[in-house]
């Protein structure tokens, strides 16, 4: 029987979720995250009329989650978020525990600080996606210690199995130079984050106590069962992060300049079978630190000079898996087998294949034309970068809104974050985007349902 700990689904963590979801505004939701008492009737109408709203816009209905089929046991399944960074003070030192509370006070600030009305309704569409899975769910968080003060009381509410970490490899264990240069000099947000910190996702493989883990952005939302992948022997499933990279064909945009043999792995969602050894494998990689720009082949040398890894976020998760799952067949490739030949056939051919791409329009959905239909005018044509580019995969985007599984605020859709309620009313989020105006439909409908027994409430402090 799937299981959650009975704490998700409780009163207090439904009114927490009121608390924050209603505002939908990062300074007034993380002041609640630290027992800041709010002086202030907050109400449920919000959403509710900004959802109805983009209803009358658009007559597709919202497919209740099923869950898939299975022949297999059931399995234990962590679904897992990583909490990491720490802003950064101006000569790159971290910032200590005064200046962490005092941003998560103040500052608009992204990455893993910004979590509050994010976590919560993906906590809340995890628990609604696996309610009927076949296997056993538990909710975990990774979080830096440092972080420990500030979100520890609300993971805990929400039925966390929380997770300290450290950093995993020490900036000074990092022997080439160039890796230690891009590990501590890489940042994101403007040079408030360290880029490298992701890579304690990488502790998601070291998890097995489990046979499957679920690794989420907490700008993810799951909108129906994954049970499908479950059962899928590659040791990693995830999306391609193609936009923004070369192509070798002429008619293509970016044709001639070739930046990797592979795309990024994205971090937003992965699904992977834990193992030690993949582990070790992957942190040796990151530890060499051989990470160049130098040319090979005509692509950046990346990770091992193998061709992959160089682009941004590479020096983290995003570009350490596909260096480790791609070296050997890059590297050991056959007389006359070019390095993107190689990599294909370790992409595309099923046995002994441990990475598994998955459709970036059923998983891990950030918005992009390939998912717009053939009307989008990319499906079906030479610029489609997916799994599988047929004219007759995802034909339509009212098939792609009702076949999404696991969705992602950011690319296209970023500016559809309805997490962001105080910057833009919720109708106006998505803009001339149909499917992102779809991504926002569904947040709000998760957040809705989750107040359907209480329509105001006044809220003054956690309880």
């Amino acid at each position: 029987m799937p299981s959650i700990s009975p704490k998700f689904g409780s009163a207090a963590v439904r009114r927490l979720l009121i608390a924050f979801v209603v505002l939908g505004c990062l300074v007034i939701t993380t002041l609640t995250m630290l027992s800041v008492p709010l002086d202030q009737l907050l109400t449920a109408s919000r959403i509710g009329d900004a959802r109805n709203k983009l209803k009358s816009d658009n007559s597709s209905s919202d497919p209740m989650p099923r869950a898939s089929s299975s022949d297999q046991e059931p399995k234990s399944v962590a679904y897992v978020i990583s909490l990491f960074s720490a802003p950064l003070n101006p000569d790159k030192s971290p910032a200590n525990e005064s200046q962490i509370l005092s941003s998560l006070r103040n500052e608009d600030a992204g990455g893993t600080l910004r979590i509050a009305a994010d976590l919560i309704v993906l906590a809340e569409s995890i628990r609604r996606a696996t309610a009927h899975s076949a296997h056993r769910a538990d909710l975990v968080a990774l979080v830096r210690r440092s972080l420990l003060p500030a979100t520890h009381d609300v993971l805990s509410q929400l039925g966390f199995r929380i997770i300290p970490t450290e950093v995993v490899v020490p900036p000074e264990d990092i022997v080439g130079e160039d890796g230690r240069a891009h590990a501590t000099g890489d940042t994101s947000f403007g040079g408030k984050y360290l880029i490298s910190d992701e890579n304690d996702k990488l502790l998601i493989y070291n998890l097995t106590e489990y046979d499957r883990v679920v690794s989420l952005d907490t700008d993810a939302l799951m909108v129906q069962p994954i049970d499908e992948l479950f059962d899928h022997a590659e040791e990693t499933q995830g999306t391609l992060d193609y936009y923004g990279l070369g192509d070798d064909e002429p008619d293509h945009p970016e044709g001639g300049f070739k930046q990797a043999v592979v795309p990024a792995i994205n971090g937003g969602f992965v699904v992977v079978r834990p193992s030690r050894e993949a582990f070790a494998g992957i942190l040796d990689i990151y530890k060499r630190g051989d990470f160049s720009l130098e040319q090979v082949d005509g692509y950046m040398a990346g990770w091992d000079h193998i061709g992959t890894g160089y682009y941004y976020g590479g020096i983290s998760f995003q570009g350490l898996l596909p260096a480790y799952y791609f070296q050997d067949a890059i590297l050991k490739r056959p007389p006359n087998t070019t390095r993107y030949q190689a990599a294909q056939k370790a992409l595309k051919v099923p046995e002994g294949r441990q990475f598994r791409e998955l459709d970036q329009c059923v998983y891990n959905v950030l918005g992009h034309r390939n998912c717009w239909g053939r009307e989008g005018g990319v499906q079906g044509t030479s610029y489609c970068r997916n799994v599988d580019c047929s004219p007759d995969v995802n034909p339509t985007i009212e098939g792609v809104k009702a076949g999404l599984k696991v969705i992602h605020f950011t690319g296209t859709c970023r500016g559809a974050r309805p997490m962001d309620l105080c910057r833009a009313p919720a109708v106006e989020l998505g803009g001339n985007c149909e499917l992102c105006k779809e991504f926002v439909r569904r947040w709000l409908g998760i957040a809705e349902s989750a107040l359907a027994s209480e329509k105001q409430l006044l809220y003054r402090q956690l309880a």
